[in-house]
Order: C-alpha cells, then sequence, then structure tokens
C-alpha cells in the first residue's frame, strides 16, 4: 500500500530534475511506510529512514544549487523550509535508534504533509526561474 503517489497535476513543478527526483523521495518514503505498516524492526527502519534522508538531502542540496545559480529569488526562505525538515528528520531518526521513538503512521504522514504543501507552494514557484 502507498502512501504518496505522484501525479503530474498534483505534484508537478515543470523543472525536470526536480519532478524526477520527488518521484525518487516519493517511492522511498512508500518503502518506508510500508515496512511501518509490515511490522519491520527497529534495524530495518533506521535503513530505509537513512536511506530516505539521504536522498532527500541530496535532492535539496541539487534543488538549492540550482537555485543559487539560477538566482533565484526566493531561495534563502527556500533553504530554511529544506533545513527545517532535514533537523526534525534527522532528530527523529537519532531518537528512534536510540529505542526513544518508534516510527508511528503519524511520523510517516507528518512527512508526506510536508511534500504535499511544499511542492505547490516553493517548489513549482522556482518553475520559471529555473527553466529560464
Amino acid at each position: 500500500m502507498s502512501l504518496m503517489t505522484w501525479t503530474i497535476e498534483q505534484h508537478g513543478t515543470n523543472v525536470s530534475f526536480a519532478d524526477t527526483e520527488h518521484q525518487k523521495v516519493f517511492h522511498n518514503l512508500n518503502i518506508l511506510y510500508d515496512l511501518r505498516m509490515e511490522g519491520a524492526g527497529t534495524p530495518e527502519i533506521t535503513e530505509q529512514l537513512n536511506v530516505l534522508l539521504a536522498i532527500v538531502a541530496d535532492h535539496f542540496s541539487h534543488e538549492e544549487t540550482e537555485m543559487r545559480v539560477k538566482k533565484f529569488i526566493d531561495y534563502e526562505r527556500h533553504k530554511i523550509e529544506h533545513d527545517e525538515l532535514i533537523n526534525t528528520c534527522t532528530a527523529m531518526e537519532i531518537k528512534i535508534k536510540a529505542g526513544e521513538l518508534e516510527l508511528t503512521e503519524r511520523i510517516c504522514q507528518l512527512i508526506k504533509s510536508w511534500f504535499e504543501s511544499h511542492i505547490p507552494e516553493y517548489d513549482r514557484a522556482y518553475s520559471e526561474a529555473l527553466n529560464g
């Protein structure tokens, strides 16, 4: 069962690399969600969480590089959004590894919600600048 399905209407940015990378993020979030729903143990969940966070960090780095190169006017505001998600997820990962927090469906939904609001509000805003 998938937590997220990428669609061009809901998640498309009209920026090829971003759309491809978002699809990869969604795919790996779905893997994490499926592990959680199937009752996987902490080692499997933290391993997939590490994979997901690495993919997200690489995507954010790529996006930020492109925004700086193209002198995107809202770069700073966009970067703050990225940093907040990475910091939140890293803190959760540390607590999960330490056995202080369980990856719940609510946490997966939180990450899903972040992307579902971030892409239309923040990422679509860079479409013209990054394609220009």
